[in-house]
């Protein structure tokens, strides 16, 4: 008998908690020290099958490692497993991580015998196994509802789940979350629609971080999920969470071209939206160098190019700042873009930025625009030349020089600048 197939016949006896068998395979050779995919073990197997015959048998193997953790949802070991042998009669007493690795586990279980995969490590797990641990929390506050609906089991699970009169589908985690945010996410259509069809979820529940689902769906890029929300009439799309994001803020940041196009063509939604930091969606999707999000943005007329942030950066800024070369010159290519528009705080326009970036495409780019002031000073009195002499940015210095406007007496002072440094002496020669 080949070792495959020994392996194979130890994991059908301890799946069929056939200790004699188990015994035999053993000692003719097979690994008890084998793992599948997912790092479990025949060892995990025995503690799943709840044999405490058979758990035993192969504890006395020296080569069992009690501790050895696998792959699963919450890395626990197989000490974990030993305490939830007995979890239908003493559930309340396992630890949290350990409720949340045993449901998680099932889940997987269900979803591997419902798929055919009778051969893996854990597929002989039954529904009975999730339905004794309904009320059971992980640690992060998870209910089986919770993990079913994230981890993307076969929607038939959230139909048994949901029909249980105990069940309560708008319980919230430790983070505030519903299993509607953990679902839209997720991006789990079928959870998302099977939970809006329940008259006692909220729809529009906001987490601790104010998120509520439409949030998530957004963020997450999940389009169909953002059109099945937008479709309740009591979803407001303007809802902004703790820092004063909106929908449209989460998809732009996220660079989710089809979901901003969707958002955008709500007539109630606001493009120039800020944040509590002043952040409108243009800049989340210049910051993020979303050329395709950025274009799309740019098409409505009611969108300012030039707004300014708290901290007084406006897109122009954001893109500099990122080194987003196309993204600079898509907006450079705006006749109502301003590339001398000066930071309110520090005075820097985007070619300061730039320079103080030592981006020299960007730079190149900049100094093509007619309009471009190359001697425009901030608060600290300080132009383009300058900030780079001081920064010690050679390449970016030897272009700036190249410009025929620069000011001859700011050349002054840069030599000034370098010959105290005297880092720069073939640079004056």
């Amino acid at each position: 008998m080949s070792r495959l197939s020994l392996n194979q016949r130890l994991l059908e006896a301890i799946a069929a908690r056939d200790l004699g068998r188990t015994k035999y395979c053993v000692s003719s050779g097979a690994d008890i020290s084998i793992t599948d995919k997912y790092g479990d073990t025949p060892f995990h197997a025995a503690v799943w099958m709840k044999d405490p015959d058979i758990v035993q048998f192969l504890l006395e193997k020296t080569n069992v490692n009690p501790n050895r953790k696998t792959k699963g949802l919450s890395g626990g070991t197989i000490s974990s497993y030993i305490s939830g042998v007995s979890y239908h009669h003493k559930i309340q007493g396992i630890q949290d991580t350990t409720k949340f690795f045993i449901i998680g586990k099932a889940l997987e279980g269900i979803k591997r015998i419902q798929g055919g995969k009778r051969n893996d490590i854990r597929a002989p797990i039954t529904v009975q196994l999730l339905s004794d641990m309904i009320s059971c929390l992980d640690k992060f506050g998870n209910t089986p509802l919770h993990i079913a609906v994230l981890c993307g089991h076969p929607i038939s699970i959230v139909q048994l789940l949901l029909e249980r009169k105990d069940i309560d589908p708008g319980e919230t985690n430790k983070s505030g979350n519903t299993p509607l945010h953990l679902a839209a996410k997720a991006g789990n259509l079928e959870a998302v629609h099977l939970l809006l069809e329940r008259t006692d979820i909220n729809p529009s529940e906001m987490n601790k971080s104010g998120d509520n689902p439409l949030h998530c769906a957004t963020e997450s890029g999940h389009l169909n999920v953002v059109k099945l929300l937008l479709e309740k009439t009591d979803i407001n799309p303007n809802e902004t969470n703790k820092s004063g994001d909106n929908p449209l803020h989460c998809a732009t940041e996220g660079g989710h071209l089809n979901v901003v196009k969707l958002l955008l063509e709500k007539i109630d939604i606001n493009p120039n939206e800020m944040n509590k930091s002043g952040d409108t969606p243009l800049h989340f999707a210049t910051k993020g160098g979303h050329f395709d999000v950025v274009q799309l943005l740019l098409e409505k007329t009611d969108i300012n190019p030039n707004e300014m942030n708290k901290s007084g950066d406006t897109p122009l800024h954001f893109a500099t700042k990122g080194g987003h070369f196309d993204v600079v010159q898509l907006l450079l290519e705006k006749t109502d873009i301003n590339p001398n528009e000066m930071n309110k705080i520090n005075g820097d326009t985007p070619l300061h930025t730039a320079v103080r970036y030592q981006n020299l495409n960007i730079i190149n780019l900049l100094l093509r625009r007619r309009d471009l002031d190359p001697n425009e000073v901030n608060k600290s009195g300080d132009n383009p030349l300058l900030c780079a002499t001081e920064g010690g940015h050679l390449d970016v210095v030897q272009l700036l020089l190249e410009k025929t406007d620069i000011n001859p007496n700011e050349k002054n002072k840069v030599l000034s600048i370098v010959l105290f440094r005297m880092d720069y002496l073939p640079l004056i020669q």
